[in-house]
């Protein structure tokens, strides 16, 4: 993987988040972040089974869904980039307590609108 393309893509996105995923054909028992993107690859919605309790699944929509109906999923690789700025703010003021960035913080900057994309 070339990451000097993955942050090129992430500074011209304009998104606070950017994850990379598989396009594979996917299960839900596979441990991976499942995500539900729209036709301009903004994440909408994120599950994933919890790691603590895997009876648990941990699932968010986003506020920016729309009327798109080219939505496809996606199996989250657990690799990130993250504006500065949205990191402190993530950590400092909406998930001072998290513990875990892809099962806590993903899905939270999700559940408050933030843009997430691929």
């Amino acid at each position: 993987m070339d990451y000097q393309k993955l942050i090129q893509a992430h500074r011209q996105s304009k998104a606070d988040i950017t994850i990379v995923a598989l396009s594979a054909e996917i299960s839900r028992e596979t441990g991976l972040g499942i995500l539900e993107v729209n036709s301009e690859n903004q994440v909408v919605e994120f599950s994933k089974r919890s790691e603590k309790e895997p009876a648990t699944i941990i699932s968010v929509k986003s506020p920016r869904k729309s009327n798109d109906n080219g939505y496809k999923k996606l199996a989250s690789m657990g690799i990130y980039v993250v504006k500065k700025e949205i990191m402190i703010k993530l950590l400092s003021e909406h998930f001072p307590k998290a513990n875990g960035f892809g099962s806590e913080v993903i899905p939270g900057a999700i559940s408050i609108g933030m843009k997430v994309s691929l």
